[in-house]
């Protein structure tokens, strides 16, 4: 639970900044080191991630909640506009706010929690000779367990192989995606919400097909952090011209700065 208690603590300190999801405030207003709102600031939520919240609850049945106005009262209300921002309705007692039933809203986090797990075991390398769905069946395995979300399965000890049912050699693999998740998911919050200098430019990044490939380098050549990224010099199959843009990103520039004081 260490990602999700740091995560929550910042989220916290961040609660008032209503303009992108409660995940990314936590990157962002607290990585970054900025909670502050301008007029002229887009949103770093997308529309997909709103269409897919909406489809998410629809299809549990809840379509109560995915109306227009309700995900609107989700989005200025709770800054609530993805799956994984669903998954702090209970523990930030949110569900009062928007007058959600608290059974409802608990199912709705679990439904959350187990789909973003689902998730990152489907994103999970598979070793050559095994079935596609290797570690995506270990979902209720790992739940029963008490290894919940992502980083709860970087704790997992290669002694808990009989006990929860695992194969020694998958559990290092699951161990060592595990730990590389929050460095995963804040290089893809960089890259997808990135904002060129110029107003009338594109996110070059904003494709999956470029960002993904390029967040896996940065992983694969040992980067974890904002300081990792501001610092580097040479990133193996990472473009000069493309490790530049990262590294003067405003955001990352900001953070560099803040941890020279």
């Amino acid at each position: 639970m260490r990602g999700r208690m740091l995560l929550a603590v910042v989220i916290a300190l961040v609660a008032d900044v209503a303009q992108a999801g409660k995940v990314k405030q936590a990157l962002f207003s607290g990585v970054f080191g900025s909670s502050s709102k301008s007029a002229g600031e887009r949103p770093v939520h997308t529309d997909a991630e709103q269409e897919e919240l909406v489809q998410f609850l629809t299809d549990l049945g809840y379509a109560k909640y995915a109306t227009k106005e309700f995900i609107e009262k989700l989005d200025d209300e709770l800054a609530c506009d993805s799956i994984e921002d669903l998954t702090y309705l209970i523990e930030d007692d949110d569900y009062r706010d928007i007058g959600m039933d608290k059974a409802d809203a608990e199912f709705i986090e679990n439904a959350a929690r187990k789909e973003i797990l689902r998730r990152f075991l489907l994103s999970v390398p598979v070793p050559q000779g095994e079935p596609s769905d290797v570690f995506v069946k270990l979902l209720d395995r790992l739940i029963e367990a008490g290894y919940e979300e992502p980083d709860d399965v970087a704790d997992l000890e290669e002694d808990e192989s009989d006990e929860v049912g695992i194969k020694k050699e998958h559990i290092k693999i699951l161990v060592k995606y595990a730990d590389e998740y929050e460095g995963r998911e804040l290089y893809r919050a960089l890259l997808t919400t990135y904002q060129p200098v110029t107003a009338d430019a594109v996110n070059p990044f904003a494709s999956e097909s470029v960002w993904r490939p390029l967040m896996e380098k940065l992983v694969a050549a040992g980067l974890r952090t904002l300081d990792d990224v501001g610092s580097a010099t040479e990133v193996p199959g990472v473009s000069a011209a493309d490790l530049s843009l990262l590294r003067n990103d405003p955001r990352v520039q900001a953070h560099m700065t803040k941890q020279e004081l």
